[in-house]
């Protein structure tokens, strides 16, 4: 016996109507041509839900996390402090202080390295591209002014 998935999500609306219609749980799985077990467990994912959302609780995201630790604005500025006192301290100190993950940390110096020499790169090639448009009067857009030109 082969299982028969049916995402209710996509009916939720229509389940709704017809339950405030009155209609019962085994006229709703007929009319959607889904089984009554389906419905059941329709309706009871959805009061966990609501029961949960009362109580204050958040669901969780659904798939998986991140790879990289996301930083925040509190993380940043905690971590340009700890550069100052990088020469006085190790990193171990400075992160358990903050209560911030070395991840985090080192990626987040990787990060600020790849933005320096991303600047700098740009810096160059704005010079390029303000001397192609020079010579050609400001004629050509971007695709002319490419790495063949």
């Amino acid at each position: 016996m082969t299982r028969k998935y049916t995402k209710l999500k996509q009916y939720s609306k229509l389940i709704e109507e017809l339950h405030m219609q009155g209609k019962t749980q085994r006229e709703i799985a007929e009319k959607l041509e889904v089984t009554k077990k389906q419905v059941e467990w329709y309706f009871t994912r959805k009061h966990i839900r609501e029961q949960k959302t009362a109580m204050g609780i958040v669901p969780r995201p659904k798939g998986r996390p991140p790879k990289e630790h996301i930083v925040t604005e509190q993380d940043k500025s905690l971590m340009i402090a700890a550069q100052k006192y990088a020469k006085e301290f190790t990193v171990k100190e400075l992160c358990e202080y903050f209560k911030v993950f070395r991840s985090g940390y080192y990626s987040w110096i990787k990060t600020l390295l790849n933005r320096r020499q991303r600047d700098q790169r740009d810096q160059v090639l704005a010079v390029v591209i303000r001397e192609c448009q020079k010579k050609s009067d400001k004629t050509y857009g971007y695709p002319a002014i490419g790495p063949n030109s």
